[in-house]
């Protein structure tokens, strides 16, 4: 049996249906027209409220999964910051191999939890110390250049520049206050197999070319290193 309201809104008689028994309990259709009948009381058509009902229902859970949103995006931690950076930040010509070693040995298992947002000067400084007081200078520069080149590149994008943009702690942090007055780096340069080969032919064609010169005209070849060098 199909319930009806029968109401008159503008001078025009209407009817709004109320839903059918037994599919839907008598005191669930009473309900239905006692809610009706406030709304038409109002000058409003029940399909009208409906659809404004409908409306605010949509805009509580739109606001509901912004306000989740908001709140997961603040508590991005540089975890989730290092994995993006790696990917789309930065391009090394070792494939970011020696990167990602520094940061997944020495600064995700010490600060990478912790939320963008609180990180401070006071925190890096102390990820920085241990290798100062080994007395590993060197490596504490790495990893603080290092973290400085992954929040610059966030400092430009969302949803990073939000948590960045009213401190960046790497900025600081400048080099030289990590770096003890008498420090004097120690520089090496340790050539690949290939370039060992390179030089290799180099020094044999000098050599070469330089026996092969005739006597009156050795002067005008590069005079090549003695065996012993």
């Amino acid at each position: 049996m199909l319930f009806r309201y029968e109401f008159k809104l503008g001078g025009v008689k209407r009817d709004h249906r109320l839903g059918s028994w037994p599919k839907k309990n008598l005191a669930d259709i009473r309900a239905a027209r006692d809610r009706v009948r406030v709304v038409v009381a109002d000058g409003i058509y029940p399909t009208a409220a409906k659809k404004a009902a409908r409306i605010e229902k949509q805009k509580a859970v739109a606001a509901t999964l912004a306000e989740a949103e908001k709140e997961r995006v603040s508590n991005l931690t540089l975890q989730d910051l290092f994995k993006v950076w790696i990917v789309d930040g930065v391009n090394r010509k070792d494939g970011n191999k020696e990167l990602r070693r520094i940061f997944e040995k020495d600064v995700l298992p010490v600060i990478g939890g912790i939320p963008i947002r609180e990180l401070t000067e006071r925190k890096l400084r102390a990820l920085l110390r241990p290798a100062l007081a080994e007395g590993k200078v060197r490596k504490a520069q790495v990893l603080l250049l290092s973290i400085k080149q992954a929040f610059a590149w966030a400092e430009k994008r969302q949803p990073w520049r939000t948590m960045l943009i009213e401190a960046n702690p790497a900025d600081l942090i400048s080099e030289d206050s990590i770096t003890p007055p008498d420090y004097e780096e120690e520089r090496s340069r340790v050539l690949a197999e290939a370039e060992i080969r390179e030089l290799a032919d180099i020094l044999a064609r000098m050599s070469a070319e330089y026996e092969a010169a005739p006597a009156g005209s050795k002067c005008e070849y590069e005079r090549p290193l003695k065996q012993e060098s």
